[in-house]
């Protein structure tokens, strides 16, 4: 049996969470260097190249954690996140999301159109 006390599991936390939190800011640095450095990258290109530079950087990085945190970072519409997106340093475009047929989908989904658009933006 292993007991620990509260300042060795605030500490064992704290290590998690440290190590976590160190990655996010990687992640989003790096982000942020790769889309600055190669205007118009798809989202496969992204993915390759960062899952590549993170494992460089750590060996014990695995590969679908990164995508994880990629995917989580990108796809995040909180606005308290502190992604690159939010920051104005990176702009995500979506091919064809303006040529949508919005009112005919919000029909279909029988939702206001301008309900359906605050999930666009």
């Amino acid at each position: 049996m292993l007991i620990f006390s509260d300042s060795r599991q605030d500490a064992a936390y704290m290590a998690g969470t440290i190590k976590d939190e160190h990655l996010k800011h990687m992640l989003r640095q790096l982000i942020t260097q790769v889309v600055w450095k190669q205007k118009g990258l798809t989202y496969n290109k992204l993915e390759e190249i960062i899952v590549s530079e993170l494992q460089r950087m750590d060996p014990e990085l695995r590969e679908d954690e990164i995508k994880q945190y990629l995917i989580e970072e990108i796809s995040s519409v909180t606005a308290r996140q502190r992604s690159p997106e939010n920051l104005g340093l990176i702009s995500i475009e979506y091919s064809g999301l303006m040529s949508l047929d919005v009112k005919g989908i919000s029909e279909k989904l029988s939702i206001s159109s301008d309900i359906f658009k605050k999930y666009l933006v």
